[in-house]
């Protein structure tokens, strides 16, 4: 009797033991994993959230961060500053996002970690990292360069007439050490906040100093004409040989014409000129690019120097011999050159009289004696198209644009030596340019017979840059420019133009 009251009595305490595991584990549970409410001693970017939901918390820090997002941010240096506000530079602090960051952490946190701190003496902190507005920082970069900054001024060439070429002496700028700002700025969002930022100015050295231009020659250069009258096609051409003026280029850099030049934008200063798309003479900004590229495209080659890219237009420009064009069109063909030499190069590009000259200089050692031709294999002639108008009076006529021939090119680069004997010869491209056909309007009663008539809708690929210019000036690398027919071709089906 006495063994059964003893097993009924450990029978009992192990159901009690059993009962408070239980009881122990079901609460357990729904402190850690159906409440929903924050733990002790966890806190968004220092804001304590315990024992609140969801969104109790993010009423809370929307109403607690208002302060954070005001608070005022002052870059200062000596005795003047420049405020704003952590809004104004940086993307507001949003509670929401962080509540719904840390309740996913919180899920993920480990029981152990949890058990041990029931009673919030550890503090979990969910913090918030700051994210700054790229376009907001680069304003408040412009303002406070504007204020204390210097431009720094690169070492140039000019030529003078008595002197020949001379050296302008640059000099040193200072700018913003954006690295040092950025560093000083606060990297997670707190509660209120008063940031004062110095600002600590850099020196900028010139790109191009005195010491990169001595000893400099001309290694070639070329000209090509453009029509003054037409003043937003000659500002385009202008302010591209404006920029690229005075570029110097590292031993065995390869630039960009695009990247160069940057996009050609109204905002960017350019200007709405003709070019050809499907075969329709049609405003866009930036026409006239391509003369630029195409001179520095000529210049280069004399110059001897490497070609990384270059693209040629669907059709022949007027400005150089079919072969020797360069199109460009930001985000799309791009003119890449590389200076293929171990002495830094410079490009001058100037406009003067309806003429865009462009002189490459580089170490006198690195001068050749070279001649571009182009041999023209085939031809295609253009037709006359005649569209009636009823727009024009009767037996009225006008000229939507004249034809262009199209034709298949080969370009070729011949090296001399100082005796003029043919060193080697490049194949520089075969070029196949499409034909434009001219475009007559007739106004009605004009007496055209029925097959001279057309739609006007002749099919021509899209192209950029066309303008009906005078041909091109003579380039010049210090030789003769009337080099032979390319050796490499025996028979020639039409003209050889030469240089």
């Amino acid at each position: 009797m006495v063994l059964g009251k003893w097993k009924s009595a450990l029978l009992f305490t192990a159901v009690t033991v059993l009962g408070i595991c239980i009881a122990v584990v079901l609460y357990f549970y729904q402190i850690f994993y159906t409440s929903d409410r924050f733990l002790p001693g966890v806190q968004i970017a220092g804001i304590p959230v315990a024992g609140l939901t969801s969104d109790q918390a993010a009423l809370k820090l929307t109403r607690t961060m208002q302060t954070a997002n005001d608070a005022p941010v002052v870059f200062y240096r000596d005795s003047y500053s420049y405020a704003t506000s952590m809004k104004g530079i940086a993307v507001p602090f949003a509670a929401q996002p962080a509540v719904s960051e840390a309740w996913n952490r919180e899920k993920k946190r480990d029981l152990g970690s949890k058990l041990f701190n029931l009673d919030g003496a550890h503090i979990i902190n969910y913090p918030q990292k700051i994210v700054y507005q790229q376009g907001a920082m680069g304003r408040v970069l412009q303002t406070l360069n504007e204020k204390w900054g210097a431009p720094t001024v690169d070492a140039t060439l000019e030529v003078d007439p008595l002197n020949g070429l001379t050296i302008i002496p640059g000099s040193s700028g200072s700018v913003v050490d954006v690295n040092a700002l950025i560093e000083s700025l606060p990297k997670e969002w707190e509660e209120g906040g008063d940031f004062r930022i110095a600002v600590i100015m850099v020196e900028q050295k010139p790109r191009v100093t005195e010491a990169d231009l001595q000893g400099m020659g001309e290694l070639a250069h070329f000209s090509t004409w453009f029509n003054s009258g037409e003043i937003n096609r000659s500002a385009n051409l202008r302010l591209a040989a404006k920029t690229l003026n005075g570029t110097m280029i590292k031993p065995g850099e390869i630039v960009s014409f695009n990247q160069l030049i940057g996009p050609r934008t109204a905002e960017t200063g350019f200007n709405e000129a003709l070019v050809i798309i499907g075969g329709k003479f049609v405003p866009g900004v930036g026409g006239g690019i391509c003369q630029v590229s195409t001179t520095l495209y000529n210049a280069w080659l004399l110059a001897g120097l490497g070609i990384v890219e270059r693209h040629q237009h669907n059709m022949a420009v007027a400005y150089v011999p079919p072969g020797r064009d360069a199109t460009v069109s930001y985000g799309g063909p791009d003119f890449r050159f590389q200076n293929t030499t171990e002495s830094p190069v410079y490009i001058r590009a100037i406009t003067s009289g309806g003429i865009i000259t462009i002189n490459v200089y580089g170490n006198l050692v690195n001068k050749q004696k070279i001649a571009l031709s182009s041999v023209v294999d085939s031809t295609i002639p253009f037709k006359e198209v005649n569209v009636e108008d009823a727009t024009l009076a009767p037996g009225a006529t006008s000229v939507e644009h004249a034809g262009i021939n199209g034709c298949t090119v080969r370009a070729f680069r011949s090296f001399y030596d100082v005796d003029g004997k043919l060193l080697k010869q490049e194949l520089l491209s075969t070029n196949h340019y499409r034909v434009l056909d001219k475009i007559i309007h007739n106004g009605p009663g004009s007496n055209l017979p029925e097959e001279a008539l057309g739609d006007g809708n002749t099919p021509v690929p899209t192209g950029e840059d066309f303008s009906q210019l005078p041909t091109d000036l003579n380039g010049s690398n210090g030789t003769d420019n009337t080099p032979p027919a390319p050796e490499a071709v025996d028979d020639v089906s039409g003209p050889t133009l030469q240089e």
